[in-house]
């Protein structure tokens, strides 16, 4: 048990956690066989399940949870209150109050060990749903909706609900219903 890690802020880590030597916290929560390396910036309150691995480098901010066997890849962003419970690829930036039950992954278009390839984007407030992927360089816009099992591999407008392989528009949610979802999420108006 790692109690000078935990000292500050209340916080508890099970036995069979691992933790980077310079890694920083608040309040959180981290289950039993869960891996945190070196350079991870952890904001408060994280919820993190058991077997779930963050990488070198990553930054997750307030309030995140991390789902049973997560996997958060090198230096990737993840945005306050959003929830994880996927794979996140290197380098791929989650907005806040994001929710991902699905992957967001490279292209691998080189097929070369090592051979950096830009990473998806998800926007503030996107859903992907169950086994959903969110493959390649693309941008999921603020608000949308990626149905489960839908493979996206082209960039989603703001406020588009998608599905299907390859996904596929749907439909654009109502203005109202975005309006008040975005209110929920952050606690304001949106912006247009």
């Amino acid at each position: 048990m790692r109690h000078d890690w935990w000292a500050h802020g209340g916080g508890y880590i099970s036995d069979r956690a691992e933790i980077g030597e310079r890694v920083r916290r608040r309040d959180s929560l981290v289950r039993g066989f869960t891996v945190v390396y070196e350079d991870v910036s952890i904001g408060e309150r994280l919820d993190c399940a058991h077997d779930v691995v963050v990488r070198e480098g990553c930054s997750l901010g307030i309030g995140v949870e991390l789902g049973p066997q997560a996997y958060v890849k090198s230096d990737a962003k993840i945005g306050d209150y959003s929830r994880i419970a996927g794979v996140i690829c290197d380098r791929a930036v989650v907005g806040s109050h994001c929710t991902v039950y699905g992957d967001v992954v490279h292209k691998f278009t080189s097929g070369i060990s090592g051979m950096k390839e830009d990473s998806p984007v998800l926007e503030d407030g996107v859903v992907v749903g169950r086994q959903a992927c969110v493959v390649g360089p693309v941008t999921v816009g603020r608000l949308s909706l990626v149905g489960a099992g839908a493979i996206v591999t082209r960039s989603v407008p703001e406020e588009s609900v998608v599905a299907g392989n390859p996904a596929q528009a749907l439909r654009s949610r109502e203005w109202a219903e975005a309006a008040e979802l975005w209110a929920r999420v952050v606690g304001a108006e949106v912006p247009r």
